[in-house]
């Protein structure tokens, strides 16, 4: 191998080789201290690698105050493997251009890059070169970190060797040739390769060389080795051996050293899966199968061996026994030429890491000649759906904490259903401030379970401030990353409530009021001292019940308005409406809510109440002390529902029929002005009821509204009839504006013609006895129409026979 010398003049290089200064200016300046005239010039990097034909920009840091707007610098060579000339060329000054205009004392801070040398291309293959250039300010005083730096010249010269192709294959009986080759080299005339084998799972039996070849065209050097595999009649696995160039030149570079090539075996028999994923859901089994290549196989005996390699389904999670599968008497005459076995996915109840678990089958064979794949093996992958789904929520939805007690609040989860996943897939709790402010109120959190555990109670803490402060309050939210599993809902609220300033709160979670009632009392109560006036309001929420229809609030009643010297308990009312639809138990939430002014400060401790409306029209109940009267078929001649057997309702919701025994003139304008009409009517019916009305007396005066309010002592074995009562059917709400109405409801029933009669309250309008009411005496027979003449408040008497009903009572 020659080196070819070539020596040029220094004009003939220089045509070859221009060089163009290329200046690149980036400056930083900084307004620093320092001594006027004294500055220092540094090299931010003192070694420099560049390929053939190019150039790099070199940098100069220049810090201190300068007396001057300019600082030349000179370049020489001083050393080193290139030729200055030859190698690179190298200017031999520059000038640095400093920031201007100055101040008087200004220091700076400037780094300024430029070109200072330019490298040549040679077609000469060389090892790396490199040459230092040292730097000097003549015409200024400066200090120098760093005066020189070092260039390593890349040649890109080199030889490049590579195989024709990466990979070969040849089948038994077959001759293949294998080359290796140079890339064009115009300097060299000779390259030296050398080409040998080694031996793989193929040995020296298996191939041999036939011939190696070296030639040289245009430049390029190849050297080719031709190759036989020998044909035997041994069933094998897919065999292999390489092949490795090398050189012993340094300008040499091989690429790829080696090649392997393979020697397909035409004696084995092979069978091949019938495909390579097998999808089974959870309780149902998979049939993997091998089919033969072939249709005419001799009779051929051998094992399947199965190997679990796993993956992140785990044992539990799947049933296969490895090493029990004996494949026989595969054969021209078998109607089939495959082998099965079968993998069962067990249904657990256990929810793992992702949608679907997978593992991985190892088959195998113990006899050389049955091919599975390369070498004598195959995998086969078993995917298992997973129906199992973890559910989370939180134990509350809502949390109350006080401050100033028990400083930590016990956040849980409820998590159903097994895990196992891999890896353990992670919950986490992380709080977030609404108008509590974390670290003030409370201690932000962001804490993670890892599934599964014993428990999954977070402590969470909360601040006791001094402060009065509204009721706060901030999220508490649980996340997680795994597919499978399903928060129900994500985020809670804890509110603080605060001990530092005056509280309002329902006096009930609940009130129960039946249709008749009329309305109901709902009452709030405030705990603390106001130092102003505070109004807290009430909003109706329709759950079951709608407003107007079944409920009305009106406007005065929507507010409570709490005063220094006002009472601490405050009641409004819920007016009831009574209609005739058959529905269960209505309800409707009351909160209670709270704009703060800039002079009070009030906390709503406990701001919901519900109100359970109970229905009467369908039999669900009737409002205690309510009046019917049940004017059904068993009393002839009533059309305008003024009349009617006296039933009364008790305390449990129930009614119950009234007795005739010792009632009076006033019990009977009692029922008539609960009834809504002015006075008994001047006639009356008798009726046979075989009913057995409850025993017992009434004590009403002139002036009650409400039979119930009057009940008297209930006799002891007393058997009676049950008591009717006719009054005139005036209403006093339609036939007179001048005359004051009782606060009554009545509406028809269900059952036909009967009138119900709801509780007027205790200020309820007085109506004066005008006439007097017949009831039902003990007698047997329905005895007709009787006729009134006159009565007075004790007695009354009647025309026909001279009938004289008498009030004993008084």
């Amino acid at each position: 191998m020659s080196r070819l010398s070539i020596i040029e003049t220094g004009e003939e290089h220089m045509n070859r080789c221009r060089f163009a200064v290329v200046f690149v200016c980036c400056s930083l300046l900084q307004l620093l201290a320092g001594v006027q005239g004294a500055v220092v010039v540094s090299l931010p990097q003192n070694d420099y690698t560049v390929e053939e034909n190019s150039g790099i920009s070199v940098c100069f840091r220049v810090t201190g105050t300068p007396n001057s707007s300019s600082i030349e610098l000179l370049f020489h060579a001083v050393g080193g493997t290139a030729t200055e000339g030859v190698d690179y060329t190298l200017s031999s000054n520059h000038t640095l251009e400093l920031p201007f205009p100055l101040m008087t004392g200004t220091t700076i801070a400037s780094e300024q890059c430029f070109s200072v040398f330019q490298l040549c291309e040679d077609d000469i293959p060389e090892n790396n070169e490199s040459f230092t250039i040292s730097v000097s300010t003549p015409n200024t005083p400066s200090v120098f970190h760093q005066n020189n730096f070092t260039v390593t010249i890349i040649d890109n010269d080199r030889v490049d060797v590579s195989f024709t192709r990466g990979r070969y294959t040849v089948s038994e009986g077959e001759a293949v040739e294998i080359c290796a080759e140079t890339g064009a080299s115009s300097e060299r005339d000779f390259v030296e390769l050398s080409i040998t084998t080694i031996t793989g799972t193929a040995i020296n039996v298996d191939f041999y060389v036939s011939g190696v070849t070296f030639n040289q065209e245009d430049n390029q050097f190849r050297k080719c080795m031709t190759l036989t595999a020998v044909d035997d009649i041994l069933p094998e696995q897919k065999e292999f051996f390489r092949i490795r160039v090398s050189s012993s030149d340094n300008l040499v570079n091989i690429q790829h050293s080696t090649v392997k090539i393979y020697i397909t075996d035409n004696d084995p028999v092979r069978f091949s899966l019938a495909q390579s994923v097998y999808v089974v859901e959870e309780g149902e089994t998979a049939r993997v199968c091998l089919e033969a290549a072939e249709n005419d196989l001799p009779l051929i005996r051998f094992h399947l061996i199965v190997l679990d390699l796993g993956g992140n389904a785990t044992g539990g999670d799947y049933a296969v026994d490895s090493e029990q599968y004996h494949a026989v008497g595969i054969s021209s005459s078998s109607e089939s030429h495959e082998i099965c076995f079968e993998v069962a996915a067990n249904d657990d109840a256990v929810s793992e890491g992702t949608e679907i678990e997978t593992f991985q089958l190892l088959l195998s064979t113990d006899v050389s000649w049955v091919m599975l794949d390369v070498p004598r093996e195959t995998t086969v992958d078993i995917v298992i759906l997973d129906n199992d789904v973890v559910e989370v929520e939180f134990e509350q939805s809502v949390y109350f904490k006080t401050e100033g007690v028990y400083p930590y609040l016990s956040l849980c989860l409820t998590v159903s259903g097994g895990v196992d996943h891999h890896p353990p897939p992670s919950l986490t709790i992380n709080t977030n401030s609404r108008t509590a402010v974390g670290a003030s109120d409370y201690e932000p959190s962001n804490h993670w379970f890892e599934l599964p555990e014993s428990s999954y109670c977070h402590q969470l803490r909360i601040f006791d401030d001094p402060q009065p402060e509204p009721e706060e309050f901030f999220d508490v939210c649980v996340t997680t990353e795994s597919p499978l599993i399903h928060i129900s809902t994500e985020c809670v609220q804890v509110r603080i409530v605060d001990n530092d300033t005056p509280k309002v709160f329902w006096e009930r979670l609940q009130y129960t009021v039946t249709e008749g009632q009329g309305q109901v009392a709902v009452c709030a109560k405030l705990r603390g001292t106001l130092g102003n006036e505070a109004q807290v309001r009430i909003t109706a929420t329709d759950i079951t019940a709608i407003d107007s229809y079944d409920y009305i609030i009106k406007e005065e009643q929507q507010v409570f308005v709490f005063r220094p010297l006002s009472p601490k308990r405050q009641c409004r009312y819920v007016d009831v409406v009574a209609d005739e639809l058959m529905e269960k138990t209505e309800v409707l939430r009351l909160s209670l809510s709270y704009t703060n002014s800039s002079d009070v400060v009030l906390n709503i401790s406990n701001p919901h109440t519900t109100v359970r409306i109970q229905d009467t029209s369908s039999g669900y109940g009737c409002a205690e002390g309510g009046i019917l009267l049940n004017s059904g078929p068993s009393i002839p001649g009533d059309k305008e529902n003024t009349s009617g057997l006296v039933e009364l309702c008790n305390s449990r919701g129930k009614w119950e029929s009234v007795c005739d025994t010792e009632w009076s003139l006033n019990d009977a304008a009692t029922i008539c002005r609960q009834a809504g009409f002015h006075r008994p009517a001047g006639e009356g019916v008798m009726s046979l009821e075989s009913l057995q009305p409850a025993a017992a007396t009434f004590t009403c005066t002139q002036t009650d509204t409400n039979l119930a309010n009057c009940l008297g002592e209930k006799p002891v074995n007393d058997t009676c009839r049950h008591l009717l009562v006719a009054c005139d059917g005036e209403n006093p709400v339609t036939s007179s504006k001048s005359t004051p109405s009782p606060a009554t409801e009545e509406f028809p029933t269900a059952e036909t013609g009967s009138r119900l009669v709801r509780p007027a309250p205790n200020n309820s309008s007085q109506f004066p006895i005008m006439g007097v009411v017949v009831g039902v005496f003990s007698a047997l027979l329905l005895v007709g129409v009787v006729t009134v003449v006159g009565c007075g408040l004790r007695s009354c008497t009647v025309e026909e026979e001279e009938i004289k009903v008498s009030d004993n009572s008084q």
